[in-house]
């Protein structure tokens, strides 16, 4: 009988020790959950800094373009001027 009851014993304390493995694993997998949605965040953030910073290249370049035709209005005008 005393066979019996420490037999019956370890294996809840095994039972135990499984349960607490399951939960340390599942946490951990919490864990890697979230860190992957602060990676995901991150990509996000980056990917919008990215636009932003294309946004501004393209705003730039079209002040530059302006600012070339503006030139070439100007050196038309002095021509004119010029001939006239």
């Amino acid at each position: 009988m005393k066979d019996e009851e420490e037999g019956l014993k370890d294996e809840e304390e095994g039972l135990k020790d499984e349960e607490e493995g399951l939960k340390d694993e599942e946490e951990g997998v919490k864990d890697e959950e979230e860190g992957l949605k602060d990676e995901e965040e991150e990509v996000k953030d980056e990917e919008e800094g990215l636009k932003d910073e294309e946004e501004g290249v393209k705003d730039e370049e079209e002040g530059l373009k302006d600012e070339e035709e503006g030139v070439k209005d100007e050196e038309r005008r002095m021509k004119r001027k010029d001939e006239g």
